[in-house]
């Protein structure tokens, strides 16, 4: 199967950043980074578009701020929970419903590459869905 993020990135030089996480360079301005296990991200994190590049991972949000922006693209399909996108405690992700504390879950029941979501920070109430493909649900 080929590649769902851009062609220039398939022979962009890696460069490893951490352990589980490889940097893939830089394309229109956006960092891209391919992880393996689950993140919990900061404010460095910012702009950065995050590859699941294994089943199942959980991205783990910091606390919202005012214009934070991460992408999450499923790169591994999985056949158990999917990716997953946890918000802190006191945030929600506003999409379908706006409950804090709840994950929004591409499901391996019917994730397929490329499917992505983008989420912006308001610096109040959370998280809002700037941008989104394939099925991502809210956790119950």
């Amino acid at each position: 199967m080929a590649s769902s993020y851009p062609a220039a990135l398939d022979t962009y030089g890696s460069e490893q950043v951490v352990a589980v996480q490889t940097e893939l360079g830089t394309y229109a301005g956006r960092k891209f980074s391919k992880v393996t296990t689950a993140q919990t991200l900061t404010a460095a994190d910012n702009n950065r578009v995050f590859l699941a590049a294994a089943v199942d991972l959980v991205f783990t949000l910091p606390s919202t701020v005012a214009g934070l922006r991460f992408t999450f693209v499923t790169h591994t399909v999985s056949a158990g929970t999917g990716t997953s996108v946890s918000p802190a405690a006191a945030d929600a992700i506003h999409h379908t419903t706006s409950v804090d504390d709840k994950d929004l879950i591409n499901s391996g029941a019917s994730d397929v590459e490329g499917d992505s979501v983008t989420i912006v920070g308001d610096g109040v109430d959370g998280w809002w869905v700037e941008g989104i493909f394939g099925t991502w649900a809210k956790e119950s």
